[in-house]
């Protein structure tokens, strides 16, 4: 663990707000449990385990520890002093217990495991992280990066048969499908409930769990963008007659705790992920040094630098925040590039 929003704000909590613990590896996601750590009162007696909800942010690398309402409805006593204790299992090679890296890694030794702290006034946030449509946030990303005629695109040839480009694509072939490359378990299309191991049958996008969503860690895999490949794209979506207008794209995203940008290269690609997660980065292939985009046509423009690069920090959260929210699916209509000269200031409103 790196850091913490206890020390961040000098030990205190709102009563109504959350506790964010922030990584530097990959957690294995049966172990962000209520067996992981536990909050005690200041007569040391801990919280009912009902009383708590444990999140997992494995974009950002993150822990949030929340009251069963979620933010902004109270779970602390204001004035009232608690501990939040980290546990460490008794024997690391054998115990479940205790946050893990998704090699079974423990918590480094020397790691602070008590953190004091006093609630605070509620402040009546609802919540910490901006609102993510479908049609705004999430199928514009699909149908940029991953949806051309020889990756993912709507097509009889889409790779690994799964189809990104349309609503009724991703409803079918991802959500809920246990990935291929994922089929290590004994039975290969049935999800299965694996601690001890991360990976095996993990469903390539799981309702309500990014951190078991094979989709999550493909694009983890890819590294990060390095140069500024210049303005987004413009994808617009128009909506069938009578279906929900399209609102504005999601506010930007930033975790409550200090933490690291990006994990390391070892801990991305090199050897630890790539160990667990099998199949090359998404979305791939990145363009090489000489590559020069072909002229644009009339009615297909020229690809940019844009379309050709992993996805950024953004917008691989709102991705995950998309999946962490139900990973809900509506019928977009037909997508496409927006003309400039025709669509100013298209994208829904």
């Amino acid at each position: 663990m790196v850091s913490n929003t206890i020390d961040a704000d000098d030990g205190v909590v709102a009563a109504d707000g959350v506790i964010q613990l922030a990584f530097d590896r990959y957690l294995l996601p049966a172990t962000i449990t209520r067996q992981s750590y536990v909050v005690l009162d200041s007569t040391n007696t801990p919280l009912d385990n009902a009383a708590i909800k444990t999140l997992y942010d494995p974009v950002a690398r993150t822990v949030t520890i929340v009251g069963p309402g979620g933010p902004g409805a109270a779970w602390l006593t204001p004035d009232q002093s608690y501990k939040l204790v980290l546990l460490v299992p008794r024997d690391p090679a054998v115990d479940i217990g205790g946050f893990r890296a998704i090699d079974r890694a423990p918590l480094a030794e020397g790691q602070k495991l008590e953190f004091v702290f006093r609630a605070g006034e509620p402040r009546r946030q609802q919540t910490f992280e901006p609102a993510v449509d479908f049609c705004a946030d999430v199928l514009p990303i699909f149908f940029t990066k991953c949806s051309g005629p020889l990756c993912h695109g709507s097509s009889e040839r889409a790779a690994a048969g799964l189809v990104l480009g349309t609503s009724e694509g991703v409803r079918v072939t991802a959500r809920g499908r246990v990935a291929q490359g994922s089929n290590t378990a004994a039975s290969a299309t049935r999800p299965e409930s694996t601690p001890s191991l991360f990976g095996a049958n993990m469903e390539i996008v799981k309702p309500g769990d990014p951190g078991s969503s094979w989709l999550t860690y493909k694009l983890e895999l890819a590294r990060p963008p390095v140069v500024d490949a210049g303005p987004a794209i413009d994808v617009v979506c128009t909506p069938p007659e009578g279906a929900l207008a399209i609102p504005a794209p999601a506010a930007a995203f930033t975790p409550l705790a200090p933490r690291i940008l990006h994990p390391s290269a070892a801990e991305r690609e090199r050897t630890i992920l790539s160990d667990y997660v099998a199949g090359r980065e998404m979305p791939y292939p990145y363009p090489p040094e000489s590559y020069v985009p072909p002229p644009p046509t009339a009615g297909n423009p020229a690809p940019s630098a844009y379309e050709l690069t992993p996805l950024d920090f953004q917008e691989r959260e709102r991705i995950r925040i998309w999946i962490a929210r139900g990973a809900e699916i509506r019928e977009c209509g037909g997508c496409g590039v927006a003309d400039p000269a025709t669509d100013a200031g298209a994208g829904g409103s």
